[in-house]
């Protein structure tokens, strides 16, 4: 259910036309440098349904990440990284702009963990198109359960 109208809406994307609308997310050192700036082997089986295979994976991840603190391996160490809703508006030209860098990004963004929250507001801000983004919480509204969005009903509203 919609908080605001369709006219509304239009209204209010017809005037920032040029803008990248985007929710900033909180975040810091430590989760920049755990997510972003080491590689994640071993996720495709981090959750599988058989128990043994999940808990292997978990444990060659952790092994593997210890391996990087102890040698204080890191990577992507030339860039900053934003944080952002992966929901977000996005204008023609910062859609245009990631599909031209598309292999640079998926390079640099492969073996990341959760870099759906960092990739589109890291590599926008670090292109022409930074001064266009307009960080605001107020075109998602969403809760969280745990880990899951929570749905709404009728009687929230």
């Amino acid at each position: 259910m919609p908080l605001y109208n369709q006219d509304y809406l239009h209204d209010y994307f017809d005037t920032y036309k040029a803008h990248i609308f985007l929710m900033k997310m909180p975040t810091n050192e430590r989760e920049v440098s755990m997510k972003m700036k080491r590689y994640h082997f071993f996720i495709k089986n981090f959750m599988h349904p058989n128990p043994i295979i999940q808990r292997i994976d978990q444990l060659c991840w952790l092994v593997l990440l210890k391996v990087h603190d102890i040698f204080g391996f890191k990577r992507n160490k030339e860039f900053d990284f934003h944080k952002a809703s992966q929901w977000g508006s996005l204008n023609n030209d910062a859609i245009e702009y990631l599909i031209q860098h598309k292999n640079s990004i998926v390079k640099k963004y492969a073996l990341t963990f959760c870099c759906d929250e960092f990739f589109i507001s890291s590599e926008l801000e670090r292109s022409p198109l930074g001064p266009s983004i307009m960080y605001t919480d107020k075109l998602l509204k969403c809760d969280f359960d745990g880990v899951s969005p929570r749905i709404y009903q009728d009687s929230d509203y």
